[in-house]
């Protein structure tokens, strides 16, 4: 992407000035009293949700389940069923250390995504936060990011590889790629998964997990979804269009799609995947496509990514509902969303990835 100045959300805003941002000056004209192309794309704008220009982490999200609409419009968006935990939240968490077991609750602090180890700990040459091969509630551990710091001792991770023996990598401050453990393979005996001492720690050490999708809401393809209703009409006349940026996890189901719950007929189904193919519906003509790779993907009423679609004759609903399609949930990540009442240009559609797509 290329962006001259950001903010802290990664918007570029050296072309937006405080008043497009602002929501309440959205119908305002450029300097010179002529309305601009920025000013004609933000006063069509019908919902802008963005996960980091949100701010949105699983605690705040807990307490309060929504997607904020940044247009200023107030269409926000209710989650649903989402556990604000691994791959059910903000960011996606792979691995949940609470179900490991703790050689020293005193000296050891565990959250599902952090362990913090107090100096002086003085268990050697064994687990510390870890799984025995032998447990009655034996799992196999994903692959996964952890940020080691403050570590001034021999602190190991071990893990059973695919050919069933176990294996030990040296941990040094900073970031690791944790390979995947097939736990349920080993069959010598007992012996401690996990992050292992081979000497006493003599320093405060945290290990944090990291998140795989930073600043997007993930879905788990079980019960997630969430949705909005009172939002305006789309007309064919003008039509629509769809900008988000979001990475497909594995899905029979679709992003978004603005239809009543369940019911295919309504203005778009975005980016839907069924066991016979890819689609994209638009006023409930269907047409076949191949959904794009890049993290940014859009759709007019005309056309989706340069593929050309077939425009029905059904009419729109209130109703935006996001990861669920006809009692099928979508497994993805979604870093921003929005939408507008009339079919952008290229050259809109390409000052929307580049101005109000968060990094």
């Amino acid at each position: 992407m290329n962006v001259t100045k950001l903010n802290r959300s990664g918007l570029n805003v050296s072309r937006l000035n405080a008043s497009l941002l602002n929501a309440g000056d959205m119908g305002c004209m450029g300097s010179k009293g002529k309305e601009t192309m920025e000013d004609r794309i933000m006063q069509s704008m019908v919902l802008w949700y963005d996960l980091a220009k949100q701010g949105a982490t699983n605690e705040s999200m807990a307490a309060d389940p929504r997607l904020i609409d940044h247009s200023g419009n107030g269409h926000h968006a209710t989650c649903y069923n989402f556990a604000w935990s691994g791959m059910s939240g903000i960011g996606g968490y792979a691995m949940d250390f609470t179900r490991l077991s703790i050689m020293s609750k005193e000296n050891t602090q565990v959250s599902s995504t952090k362990i913090e180890i107090k100096s002086g700990y003085e268990f050697a040459n064994g687990g510390v936060v870890f799984l025995n091969t032998n447990s009655t509630n034996i799992f196999d551990f994903p692959n996964y990011r952890v940020k080691v710091s403050g570590l001034n001792s021999n602190l190991i991770y071990r893990y059973i590889g695919e050919d069933g023996d176990k294996h030990d990598i040296f941990l040094t401050n900073g970031v690791h790629d944790l390979p995947a453990s097939h736990n349920s393979l080993y069959a010598t005996g007992r012996t401690a998964i996990g992050f292992c001492f081979l000497t006493a720690s003599e320093t405060d050490i945290v290990i944090e997990q990291l998140p795989l999708y930073s600043n997007a809401l993930v879905s788990d393809g079980v019960d997630d979804y969430a949705d909005v209703t009172g939002l305006p009409i789309l007309t064919k006349e003008k039509g629509y269009t769809v900008v988000a940026k979001r990475k497909y996890l594995d899905t029979v189901s679709c992003i978004a799609c603005k239809n009543k719950l369940n019911q295919l007929n309504g203005g778009f189904i975005f980016e839907l995947t069924a066991p016979t193919g890819q689609y994209a519906r638009s006023f409930g003509g269907i047409s076949q496509i191949t959904i794009v790779s890049d993290d940014i993907s859009y759709q007019t009423s005309k056309k989706y990514c340069e593929q050309k679609l077939v425009i029905g004759d059904s009419d729109d609903t209130d109703t935006l509902t996001l990861f669920l399609l006809n009692n099928l949930y979508c497994i993805s990540a979604l870093y921003s969303l929005l939408i507008f009442d009339r079919d952008l240009t290229d050259e809109e559609i390409e000052w929307v990835k580049t101005n109000l797509m968060s990094e």
